[in-house]
């Protein structure tokens, strides 16, 4: 039968019996630290595996036990981000407390998208499950959670325990996961004898498998994974929504080592780091207790922890306008981070004071890698508000991108494919673009050559290096860049060699260039190998432009600012030197000058070409061919 993983975190407050349970359901106890067994209350995560029978399925569930105590909240946070549900603990004989409501306004932060009521110790004698069932129910009422299941349960009656898994399979039917790169928050990190480094945490998207490269961000480290356990079983490929460890060899522990290291807090993926995001911001309206600092407004400009994943980042928070975030009011912000940090679109977070003592609010990403420059432009605050209320990579966020941008990297989603049956959307390689800002490129691109070429009319055509560099500063990548030139090829445009012209265009070179031409030609021929400098072949306005239009027609190679050399020799001579170097492994200069039978100020300058070109190295005193060079023909 199928398996499926899940992640069911608990909640609640101190107290309250969440370990208990999850030891009644698992038999597995979930405190680990021997100063949770002395003071016997939950400090950090905790973890236990259960087994939950669906209907088509078998549900790998990975019990997250969390600390309920106020003083670990910051704990709390790391183990709920990834659930796919919570497990809401409240005793019968104390009811609805003031954890209680933090823990359900950070699900509520971060989105956790089903919530089961756990209504525990029901047998105690000073117990009134009816009353604080009827608490929960209001308390509940207002927010996303206003219709979860509650269930009466004792440690002592197993048969009120058998209900929570019944419940929790139901509930976990309607899960769906969002989809991405593998991504994977670290919530331990610890060396085991003969193993090394082992991380551990709950693999959120995409998978991860022996053998895999990874990146540890937010220092960019790279990474490789030996050894993959889900739920303490060795396996090649660990599956999103499962509770995961991982081998990572050559990597510490310790900040202070100076080797690569790995910490709670990190995350295990393959992208890039920022300083700079733009968000957006809820404060709840509710109240923790009646003096909690959380009731106050979150000021402009206030330093802040940011908890998003496992990780908690200092930040300052910017507001565009108001001076303050209230209860109850919900605004575009920015966070700017103090050192780097690593989120996508879409990411939860929760904000909490600098002190670590109370939950201030909570958002969402909306641009993982934002500019302060443009953050208060009437554009930019526009496209925030349309991904404010769109989903991440919906119909609307994709548009709303391709409106500002004119292009995005390409998801291959139900949304995306929905968007390219219009005509105003296209695919292009890896790219999804906007066909307006793409028709808007070509045209430009047509008239800057057409433009270039009607003031020079001796151009044969427009250099593509020339074009490539232009495309640099308008397009996001060379990928696109050629892209474009490809596209200018099939409708208006033709290519030969390195030279990119409208059809039918021939160069007109004028009288008093071509006796330029040609008195260059005739001094290069003389000896081909051993070219007269610049200054020798271009001594006149005249003949430098006629120098720079045999090298814009490639009759001419030039490879430094006073080198030329025939194109036919150049080749010849290049040729000669992978011959060589393929002979005998490595060469001097003074082989290199011997085989092509010329001086050192033309090898020289030759070879730190053919280094610029990737096909030779230089090695101490030698050259020597490179893969590519190996493959020259």
């Amino acid at each position: 039968m199928e398996r499926r993983n899940y992640i069911v975190a608990t909640a609640g407050h101190v107290d309250h019996g969440k370990s208990s349970l999850v030891k009644a359901l698992t038999n597995t106890d979930p405190d680990r630290l021997p100063e949770e067994k002395q003071r016997g209350i939950t400090i950090d995560l905790g973890f236990a595996h259960l087994e939950i029978p669906m209907e088509d399925a078998i549900a790998d569930v990975g019990l997250v036990d969390v600390p309920g105590h106020e003083d670990f909240v910051k704990n709390m946070v790391t183990g709920v981000g990834a659930a796919d549900a919570a497990l809401l603990v409240v005793a019968a004989d104390d009811g609805w407390m003031p954890q209680t409501e933090e823990h359900v306004q950070i699900l509520n932060y971060l989105a956790v998208p089903n919530l089961l009521v756990a209504l525990t110790k029901v047998d105690l004698p000073d117990a009134d499950p009816e009353l604080v069932e009827e608490i929960i129910r209001d308390e509940l009422s207002g927010t996303p959670y206003s219709d979860a299941d509650i269930v009466k349960t004792s440690i002592n009656d197993l048969a009120s325990i058998a209900q929570v898994p019944n419940k929790l399979s139901s509930l976990l039917t309607k899960t769906s996961r969002r989809q991405g790169p593998p991504q994977l928050w670290v919530d331990r990190a610890f060396s085991m004898r003969g193993i090394g480094t082992v991380v551990t945490g709950t693999l959120e998207h995409g998978s991860m498998e022996t053998g895999q490269s990874v990146i540890i961000q937010p220092r960019g480290t790279p990474a490789r994974i030996r050894g993959v356990q889900t739920f303490g079983d060795a396996v090649e490929v660990a599956q999103p929504g499962s509770r995961v460890a991982l081998n990572l060899p050559d990597i510490d522990l310790s900040p202070q080592s100076g080797k690569p290291y790995v910490q709670r807090g990190d995350v295990l993926t393959v992208g890039e780091s920022t300083d700079i995001v733009d968000v957006i911001l809820t404060k709840s309206a509710r109240q923790i207790s009646p003096k909690s600092p959380a009731n106050k407004a979150l000021k402009h400009s206030a330093r802040v922890r940011i908890h998003i994943g496992t990780g908690n980042f200092v930040a300052k928070v910017i507001l565009p306008k108001a001076k303050e975030l209230c209860p109850g009011e919900t605004s575009i912000a920015q966070l700017r981070f103090e050192s780097p940090v690593f989120c996508r679109d879409g990411d939860r977070f929760t904000v909490r004071d600098w002190t670590e003592s109370s939950t201030l609010a909570g958002g969402r990403v909306l641009e993982s890698v934002a500019r302060t420059d443009r953050f208060r432009e009437p554009e930019q605050q526009s496209l925030l508000q349309k991904l404010s209320g769109a989903e991440v990579e919906s119909t609307e966020w994709i548009a709303a991108i391709l409106e500002r941008d004119g292009f995005k990297p390409r998801c291959d989603n139900a949304a995306e494919k929905a968007l390219l049956e219009r005509d105003e959307v296209i695919k292009m390689g890896s790219w999804i673009i906007n066909g307006d800002w793409w028709s808007g490129h070509q045209d430009w691109a047509v008239a800057a050559i057409r433009d270039r070429l009607e003031s020079d009319p001796a151009l044969p055509g427009y250099p593509l290096n020339d074009l490539r560099l232009q495309l640099r500063s308008r397009l996001p990548n060379e990928e696109l860049a050629q892209h474009l030139i490809n596209a200018l090829c099939e409708s208006a445009l033709k290519i030969e060699g390195e030279l990119i012209a409208p059809p039918g265009h021939e160069a007109r070179l004028p009288d008093r260039l071509k006796a330029g031409c040609e008195r260059i030609r005739t001094r290069v021929a003389e000896n081909p190998r051993e070219t007269p400098s610049r200054t020798q072949l271009a001594d006149s306005p005249e003949t430098e432009r006629a120098l720079r239009y045999l090298v814009d027609i490639n009759e001419l190679v030039q490879l430094d600012p006073n080198t030329f050399l025939p194109a036919e020799t150049c080749q010849e001579m290049i040729n000669g030197v992978v011959h060589l170097l393929t002979e005998k492994g490595s060469g001097t200069m003074s082989d290199i000058r011997t085989t092509l039978q010329t001086s050192r100020r033309i090898a020289l300058p030759l070879m730190e070409k053919l280094d610029r070109d990737g096909i030779t190295q230089r090695v101490g005193d030698q050259r020597q061919l490179t893969e590519k060079g190996r493959g020259f023909n």
